[in-house]
């Protein structure tokens, strides 16, 4: 289900500056595993987007 919308059957073209949206199909999809993969994949953004920006990230990046 979209969040931004509440409907499932539309997504917008356009989405609100620095909103990430997430989405599963499958709700059998373990609750725990949707969770890791959604902050991996939002880990990940913000990792490229700073990268991009030419900021460092010190040991851990």
């Amino acid at each position: 289900m979209n969040l931004w919308t509440w409907n499932p059957d539309f997504t917008p073209d356009v989405y609100p500056l620095g909103m990430i949206s997430v989405s599963y199909n499958e709700m059998e999809y373990p609750l725990e595993s949707r969770l890791r993969d959604g902050v991996g994949i939002i880990a990940t953004a913000a990792v490229a987007m700073l990268r991009e920006k030419g900021e460092d990230m010190g040991e851990g990046g």
